[in-house]
């Protein structure tokens, strides 16, 4: 039997080149120290809350123009550990009263809690012939609304979910002040929105906080609005 020699047909040669060169790529990834590619990490765990209990307490504090620069979040939040505690720690920077409290189970994702009542004040006063004085009277709603929203968290446990908070107060005077160049007092209301847009830590205090400077006590200090809140006893969905 006679030796073929010879060249190999086309397609028994590129048969070849392929073996070789799966054995060469097999043989680089079993050496020692190769490395391999690694796979993508998967997307973090996004947990969304379905409800939590809900604190919130609101202050009104008469804010002297000197003390202004001490009222900060961080550090009245390191002091709230009740809402008692905040309102003595207010009460060091100027006289302090506590507006509305409230405490229930809300719809983390979405909810609104309201709280109030109409109050009636005194928008003007005018003598009759006889010396006689006539107020005119309205009513004012004043209270609090909180709006939530959100509720989503990175951590498989929910603890610090990212929450938008916003709380529209509304607040009556509690004395008489200047409303024109005469003399004449009257009753007025003072409306602020206090905001959050962030990750919130459960059972931990977050205080938010906003001041008035527009509309001075009869002092002529500015008064500031502090709200405390404090989520906790959440519920994954």
């Amino acid at each position: 039997m006679s030796a073929y020699v010879g060249r190999l047909p086309y397609r028994a040669q590129v048969g070849l080149c392929g073996m070789a060169l799966a054995g060469i790529l097999a043989a680089g990834c079993n050496q020692p120290g190769a490395k391999k590619a690694e796979a993508p990490a998967p997307p973090p765990r996004v947990t969304v809350l379905s409800s939590a209990r809900f604190e919130a307490t609101v202050f009104e504090v008469h804010l002297p123009a000197a003390r202004a620069g001490d009222l900060d979040a961080k550090a009245l939040a390191a002091r709230a550990a009740a809402a008692a505690d905040l309102e003595k720690a207010l009460a060091e920077l100027g006289q302090t009263r506590r507006l509305y409290q409230v405490d229930q189970s809300v719809n983390v994702a979405k909810d609104t809690v309201m709280i109030g009542t109409r109050e009636p004040f005194v928008t003007s006063t005018r003598l009759t012939e006889n010396g006689r004085q006539i107020n005119t009277i309205q009513y004012q709603e004043v209270g609090a609304i909180f709006n939530l929203a959100g509720g989503s968290a990175r951590d498989p446990a929910g603890r610090s979910p990212d929450i938008r908070v916003s709380v529209e107060i509304a607040a009556m005077t509690n004395s008489p002040v200047p409303i024109s160049a005469g003399g004449v007092k009257a009753v007025t209301v003072r409306k602020v929105t206090l905001t959050h847009d962030g990750p919130v830590h459960v059972g931990q205090p977050l205080v938010l906080l906003g001041v008035d400077s527009s509309s001075p006590d009869e002092n002529g200090n500015p008064l500031a609005y502090v709200c405390r809140i404090v989520f906790s006893d959440v519920v994954p969905k």
